[in-house]
């Protein structure tokens, strides 16, 4: 069995942040307000690029943890049985929650999320990813579709490293039809390569001002995906090299927020939703308290870290435990 890699607090904090950033894109849409000032505004919808920002962080986490497992076979059961509980299960719980909602309301969302294909593909996490019942998911499709491809190099180091190459290339002719050749799925690849030079990056508070530089750039100028996405790696393999040396202390809050950002990304969405349609319906000093920008962030917050505290991390730890009781005492590491 491989060591595991050391967790990277930047990692962590930055995580966080993404997901705060997206949270705080979806309240500003869903808020237009003619008061607010356009800079805030213009801030507020760069938080869409927290999402180019996690396609990177995800490229990286998992070079950074699996990275020693490619081509070593024996290490595929648990990789995917890591991702997938991950992914699915706090996923699930969030889907479980707000699908009887649209079956139960026909003027909720759209007529296509009470159809079959639709719901299979949303609970599987492949297929069609437009549109999906959770407004996020988009993006998991995506992350399960890498972690696929990652898997086949872990099962054989030749024909998933080919695939991966081959799958980058095809994404960055940027005439995919479908989510899997996306030009966004780089990402991916940009995360991977920033852990790969790591060990190599030299004055690495430097690279990280600079990947911080363009990526606020990209983000508050609606740049490229591709911009942002190299900015973000460049950032990453900045902040890990200054923490591996020891000349970078994360504030414990941003880890703790990064410890709670799939769940925050995952609940705020019907979050946003439940509370704007509660505003309308009722008095208009009501309503403007319920759907003012602070308050629903501030709700999104409560929420996201009340559901990892109380809903993901038991339920991940439960199976956890229940993976190491099934697990044959014969399996010794190779």
């Amino acid at each position: 069995m491989s060591a595991a890699a050391p967790r990277l607090a930047s990692l962590e904090a930055g995580r966080g942040l993404a997901a705060l950033a997206v949270a705080l894109f979806h309240a500003a849409a869903a808020t237009p307000d003619a008061d607010r000032p356009a800079a805030l505004q213009a801030v507020l919808m760069a938080g869409q690029s927290g999402v180019d920002y996690f396609f990177v962080l995800s490229g990286f986490v998992i070079a950074h943890a699996h990275g020693a497992d490619i081509g070593r076979p024996e290490r595929l059961r648990a990789y995917l049985l890591r991702r997938a509980r991950r992914i699915y299960l706090p996923y699930w719980v969030v889907l479980a929650a707000i699908l009887p909602a649209f079956v139960l309301v026909p003027t909720f969302g759209l007529p296509a999320f009470r159809e079959p294909a639709t719901l299979l593909a949303a609970v599987v996490l492949a297929g069609p990813a437009d549109p999906t019942p959770l407004t996020v998911a988009w993006t998991l499709f995506h992350e399960v579709l890498f972690y696929a491809l990652f898997g086949l190099a872990i099962l054989h180091r030749g024909v998933g490293v080919a695939a991966l190459g081959l799958w980058f290339a095809v994404c960055a002719l940027g005439e995919g039809d479908t989510y899997a050749f996306a030009e966004i799925n780089l990402l991916f690849g940009f995360g991977m390569a920033a852990r790969v030079v790591l060990p190599a990056v030299k004055a690495p508070a430097a690279v990280a001002l600079l990947g911080a530089t363009v990526f606020l750039a990209a983000a508050l100028t609606g740049g490229s995906p591709i911009i942002a996405g190299l900015g973000a790696a460049a950032l990453l393999a900045g902040l890990a090299a200054c923490e591996a040396a020891g000349r970078l202390a994360v504030p414990a809050v941003l880890v703790a927020l990064g410890g709670a950002s799939y769940a925050l990304y995952l609940t705020h969405g019907p979050v946003l939703s439940a509370l704007l349609k509660l505003a309308a319906r009722t008095p208009v000093p009501i309503a403007a308290t319920l759907g003012s920008l602070p308050l629903l962030v501030a709700a999104t917050l409560v929420a996201g870290i009340a559901f990892h505290r109380h809903v993901e991390t038991p339920l991940l730890a439960r199976l956890s435990r229940r993976t190491v009781r099934l697990r044959p005492t014969t399996d010794t590491p190779r």
